[in-house]
């Protein structure tokens, strides 16, 4: 069974999601708009170190293997005591026809209902729509959060920070991005992520335990400046039918492919991954990742990458979770 993580965040929360900088000077300028599986992977392999560090390896080979299936970080919004799970629009909807193409292209998540029912594109923004866009980045059913929904989603912020170094250093201050979850009184913004696990039972159960303990660690990164909090997390069964469903699947996780793979990568968006500095000259590889959205003619297989150097383990998660695409999402 597919598990919904919910992870409850109280309003205003901030959160850092690094992105790849080719000047270390400006790597903190930047952050993501939700939180990508390799985050997520990384996140968890850090806490599985700290409280079983012998059971690393084995883990790894899970999630090689496809026995842990991790998709990306998405919204997910609580209205009237009802959690309504938001994911990433197909990049073929792209280059679908629409009346609202600037309205259109700024649409970045849909509902769970607006995929499980295929509500096509023309459809979104028409006198007759079944849809409501509460905020720019948006898209949801008008039954799954009412007819008059309006709030808004999150909201990047640049902080002016001052460097710890002495006072005659006078080139000390800098700029974080942090996102920022918004919401209202009436609609709370959270996140969440998907997870599938076929594992024994004593590694299922350290598989949640290890999950838990996001709410004490945090996610992301710059948490020593008060970004990453996490208030509690929380369980659903995920359910997922979509109506006439083609044969094409929706990567719901950061995918790095290998060459021989990209025949069956049809439309997606790619985004540079890793690149960490380690010294004035040293850095992490770098890897290209397709981005959550990319439409494949099948389905490929997870893997970790390992760019490890000296004593520093790398590793880089390939998800392979993925939902089906409708019909009416074809160009």
């Amino acid at each position: 069974m597919r598990k919904a993580i919910i992870l409850k965040c109280r309003q205003g929360s901030r959160f850092h999601f690094g992105e790849f900088a080719r000047e270390q000077s400006t790597a903190l300028f930047h952050t993501a708009d939700y939180i990508h599986s390799d985050v997520i992977f990384a996140a968890f392999i850090s806490s599985l170190a700290q409280i079983c560090p012998e059971k690393t390896d084995v883990f790894r080979e899970y999630f090689q293997q496809g026995n842990i299936r991790l998709s990306s970080g998405f919204y997910a919004i609580e209205y009237n005591k009802q959690t309504i799970f938001l994911l990433p629009k197909p990049t073929v909807l792209n280059i679908s026809p629409t009346d609202n193409p600037k309205k259109f292209k700024k649409i970045q998540f849909m509902s769970k209902g607006v995929w499980e029912k295929g509500v096509a594109p023309d459809k979104w923004f028409s006198d007759d729509s079944p849809c409501i866009s509460p905020n720019e980045k948006t898209i949801f059913l008008k039954e799954e959060i009412g007819s008059d929904a309006l709030f808004p989603l999150s909201q990047k912020v640049d902080i002016q920070k001052v460097k710890a170094r002495g006072a005659e250093d006078k080139d000390n201050l800098y700029v974080q991005t942090d996102l920022i979850l918004q919401g209202n009184e009436n609609y709370a913004v959270h996140w969440y992520f998907l997870a599938e696990t076929n594992l024994k039972d004593e590694d299922e159960k350290l598989f949640y335990r290890i999950i838990g303990l996001l709410a004490a660690n945090g996610i992301g990164g710059e948490r020593s400046t008060g970004c990453g909090n996490i208030e509690s997390v929380e369980y659903q069964d995920f359910e997922f039918q979509t109506n006439q469903p083609s044969d094409d699947q929706v990567a719901l996780s950061l995918v790095f492919p290998k060459e021989e793979g990209m025949n069956v990568c049809k439309y997606y968006q790619t985004k540079f991954r890793g690149g960490m500095c380690l010294g004035l000259e040293k850095r992490l590889p770098v890897a290209t990742a397709l981005l959550e959205g990319a439409v494949m003619s099948e389905k490929v297989k997870p893997d970790v990458l390992d760019f490890s150097q000296n004593e520093k383990k790398y590793w880089k998660y390939s998800g392979d979770f993925f939902l089906p695409l409708p019909l009416s999402f074809n160009p």
